[in-house]
């Protein structure tokens, strides 16, 4: 009885430090995407133009998707001759939201 209670305090105690581990972790990288995420947002970041093709890779659609968004005017974008330009800084806001909201949900389960 003895050994078997003894186990099951280590048991405990070697949970209770992985649970402390990992939301240290947790506070550290979320402190960090924090210090990025704020100082990305505070450096005035020089508008580059992207093509199509860049915008779909980052959203993750196809290149007809990204026309069907230009045509209903989901999307902002310039067209220039029979090519058209997208700000990447309004595709950066939107990638930077998804790390926010995965990582948020990476540790809330």
């Amino acid at each position: 009885m003895k050994q078997e209670e003894l186990l099951k305090q280590w048991i405990r105690a070697c949970i209770k430090e992985s649970l402390q581990e990992c939301l240290n972790d947790y506070n550290h990288y979320t402190q960090f995407l924090e210090t990025k995420i704020n100082t990305l947002q505070k450096t005035p970041q020089p508008n580059r133009w992207l093509f199509t093709s860049d915008v779909a890779r980052i959203l993750n659609v196809s290149t007809r998707t990204v026309k069907r968004l230009r045509q209903t005017k989901a999307i902002p974008y310039a067209k220039i001759g029979k090519t058209c330009y997208y700000p990447s800084q309004y595709f950066e806001k939107i990638v930077l939201d998804q790390i926010k909201a995965e990582f948020n949900e990476l540790f809330d389960e």
